[in-house]
Formats: structure tokens, C-alpha cells, sequence
């Protein structure tokens, strides 16, 4: 499977390969929304002694909720949180994504959603956990509820009609464009006083969309983002339901000892 992986990452590589510049072109940008930023890295430990869980809201910021007019206007402030489970070997083996609301909050568990089917046969015990927002697609309604985390536009930010903070220049794509507001917070169980036991702890997910500052060391566009959607697409076409993690529960979890 590793060498089908390799050959189909290669052919990838060079369809994508002309929109490397323009994802360059909008890490800077990326800084200036700090925690809601599209972009967000946390993790889950020990997951042989118990669960962890990842809870996701929409701060609003793409537009807020009740708003009056057609189901399109109505829905314009959803986001889809894409996520990516990496075990400590750091291969893809897991992705999904969420549709999330205005104000919405729901969670994801680690044993239960993540690697409750991974693409490989091994199951960690550890894992890295990242978020990417994005706009969703329209349905036949014209409403934006449709996700895939595999589908990912090379632009800028989505765009934010009702938010005038928004720098000038950066425009929506369309569906699977980069969004902001995605809020995150996680729980996981570390080590406690006390031989052989566990307490859940918390989890801070960090905006990974600026790594270095200034205008260096900024989230790779030209590189992470289209490996993320691109071996979630492999995943999907290749896996025989294998990589994909269960869907979003609505209202938050907590990590629990089992």
C-alpha cells in the first residue's frame, strides 16, 4: 500500500504544483486572525488508558445565525472543519470533516471517531490532530452545508461579507476555500501523582498557520496543505472505508479514564 501511496502522491504532486505560489502568496495573512485561524494543531496521548476528545466551534465571524432571507444568505456563516489524524510515525491515516454553525459546538473522540478505523493496520496510542477550515459547498437548496475534506481551494482567505476586519485582496474561491473562525479545544489524559494513574488535562490548539513570524517560517501552503487534502483524497478513493473517522457529535465531550 506504501508504494501504490508513493506513485499516486506523485502523480498528485503535478496537478497541483501550479497553485503552490498562490498558497505562498497568503500565509501572511494568516497571522493576523490568531486562534481563528484556518489552520490549528493539537494532540491526544495515551489513548491505551482512555479517551481524548476534540470540541469545535464557529466563532461567526463568516456570518452570524437567524439571519433573515434565502437559505443561501441563511447559511453563508457555516464553516467545515477538516480534520487530519497523524500517528507518531507521521502518516496520514485518518480525515473527515465536520459541518459547523454559527455558535455551533460539537466533539469528536479519539478512540471513537479517529482512530476507531484507521487506514492502517496498527492503532496508536498517540496522535497529532490538525484542523483546517474551510468554506462549504452549496446543496440543492443553495444552502452551504456541504463538506469534504478532501476538497481544498488554493486561495487566499473565504470571504467574510460581514466582517469588515478582513484585509482588502483576499477573496473567496468557492467551496473548499479557507475560512475563518474555527475555535478549538481538546482534553487528554498525562500522567498524575501517584503510581500508574492518569487525569485528563487540556489541550491548546495552537494557530499553525504562522510557524516562524514575520514573513518567514509561515505555514507551508506551498507543500502541507495539499498533502493534507490529497492524501485524504487517496484515503477516500483507495482506502475501502478504511482512513475515514466518524463524523461530529453534537455539544462537547470530556476525556475520560476508561
Amino acid at each position: 500500500m506504501l508504494t501504490f501511496l508513493r506513485r499516486f502522491l506523485d502523480k498528485m504532486s503535478t496537478r497541483f504544483l501550479p497553485i503552490l505560489a498562490i498558497f505562498a502568496f497568503s500565509a501572511v495573512a494568516f497571522a493576523q486572525f490568531g486562534q481563528e485561524a484556518p489552520y490549528q494543531i493539537g494532540y491526544a496521548a495515551n489513548l491505551n488508558i482512555g479517551d481524548s476528545v476534540v470540541n469545535i466551534s464557529n466563532s461567526g465571524i463568516q456570518g452570524g445565525f437567524g439571519l433573515s432571507g434565502t437559505p443561501a444568505h441563511t447559511t453563508h456563516g457555516n464553516i467545515c472543519v477538516n480534520v487530519y489524524t497523524f500517528d507518531p510515525q507521521e502518516e496520514e491515516i485518518a480525515c473527515c470533516s465536520c459541518l459547523v454553525t454559527p455558535n455551533g459546538l460539537y466533539g469528536l473522540s479519539a478512540k471513537n471517531d479517529l482512530i476507531n478505523k484507521t487506514l492502517t493496520p496498527a492503532v496508536p496510542t498517540s496522535i497529532v490532530i490538525k484542523l483546517v477550515a474551510s468554506e462549504p459547498a452549496t446543496d440543492t437548496t443553495g444552502g452551504y452545508t456541504i463538506c469534504n475534506a478532501s476538497v481544498l481551494q488554493p486561495n487566499n482567505y473565504a470571504n467574510v461579507p460581514y466582517d469588515s476586519t478582513v484585509p482588502s485582496g483576499l477573496a473567496d474561491t468557492g467551496a473548499g476555500s479557507l475560512a475563518v473562525g474555527l475555535r478549538a479545544w481538546g482534553s487528554t489524559l498525562e500522567p498524575a501523582a501517584g503510581v500508574a494513574t492518569y487525569a485528563p488535562v487540556s489541550v491548546t490548539f495552537l494557530n499553525n498557520s504562522d510557524l516562524g513570524g514575520g514573513t518567514t517560517g509561515v505555514f507551508p501552503f506551498n507543500e502541507e496543505l495539499v498533502q493534507l487534502y490529497t492524501i485524504c483524497r487517496f484515503i477516500q478513493v483507495e482506502g475501502t472505508g478504511y482512513g475515514i473517522c466518524g463524523g461530529c457529535q453534537v455539544g462537547a465531550l470530556a476525556g475520560q479514564k476508561q
